[in-house]
């Protein structure tokens, strides 16, 4: 049965399911066409199709990335062997897909820009996404308060650091962390100045001031 009210959460909501599914299905296509390690012009022009078909999926990270870079090969009209091994470098990273070298198609861990910065525990603020190797989310959060910082459970602009858990998921885009890191790098493609941390480096960053 259609959804027939008007409210604006219920809506946000549906739209929102509706935009998941269709960037997992987007990396469910990289992740087949960067298996073989070689991209046809056949299949440059099938993600350009798609892409266009499913355009909303090209305002979000990681789907803006490769929108642009499709785009950017398409504009001049030719194809060429720099740009197939370009666009499937882009593939691999967002993938994790490293066929050739694992002998395997499953995903690895999600490849993000992370930063590396000295943390600046006080008066900023942490928020956590995944799941670590430290221990629970709570536990992290606790031991980044008493370093004088505060924690936010959801993603907003005055979000300081987002601190990935190293344990990696093959389906990342699937949980609610997925929408997490998505929502940073909106921010970062904006200049948002927000960080984006790895956990191992979060770890380092606590170690040394211990």
């Amino acid at each position: 049965m259609a959804y027939e009210g008007n409210d604006s959460a219920a809506l946000k909501s549906i739209a929102n399911r509706q935009l998941t599914k269709s960037m997992q299905t987007l990396l469910g296509i990289c992740t087949g066409i960067a298996a073989d390690n070689y991209i046809s012009d056949n299949e440059v022009h099938f993600l350009n199709t798609w892409l266009t078909e499913y355009n909303s999926v090209s305002n979000v990270w990681p789907g803006s990335i490769i929108s642009k870079r499709v785009r950017n090969i398409l504009e001049d009209g030719i194809i060429t062997d720099e740009d197939r091994h370009n666009l499937l470098d882009t593939l691999k990273q967002i993938t994790g897909n490293h066929f050739t070298d694992t002998g395997s198609a499953q995903h690895e861990t999600m490849k993000l820009p992370f930063d590396t910065p000295t943390l600046i525990f006080t008066q900023n603020i942490f928020c956590f996404t995944g799941e670590f190797v430290s221990g629970t989310r709570n536990y992290c959060k606790k031991i980044t308060e008493q370093l004088g910082a505060m924690t936010a459970d959801t993603m907003n602009k005055k979000v300081n650091y987002l601190v990935i858990g190293g344990i990696g998921s093959p389906a990342w885009v699937h949980e609610s962390f997925g929408h997490k890191i998505a929502h940073a790098m909106r921010l970062k493609e904006k200049d948002h100045p927000i960080l984006i941390i790895a956990e191992k480096h979060w770890i380092k960053s606590i170690q040394e001031i211990g």
